[in-house]
């Protein structure tokens, strides 16, 4: 649910949507479900395209579902586009 939230949200950045990548996404989310952090952990491999991404996934805001409490933090996720 969670990836899915993202790839949602990402789909609606054009510069984001454009472009082939693989990037694992570093999050740390609140109780009720909101962003607190969002960090790449590494590289696309184009430095533009990472400022993109982090821009976008800083304005999430929230995810569809509330974590369970006891998720580890942060939850590490592998997101692909899906050219």
């Amino acid at each position: 649910m969670l990836k899915q939230s993202i790839l949602t949200h990402l789909a609606d950045f054009d510069k984001v949507r454009s472009k082939r990548y693989k990037v694992v996404v570093r999050m740390w989310l609140r109780q009720d479900g909101s962003v607190q952090n969002v960090e790449l952990e590494g590289s696309t491999g184009d430095t533009d395209l990472d400022r993109e991404l982090e821009l976008a996934l800083a304005q999430l805001g929230r995810v569809d579902e509330r974590p369970p409490q006891n998720l580890p933090q942060p939850v590490r996720l592998q997101v692909e586009s899906r050219l």
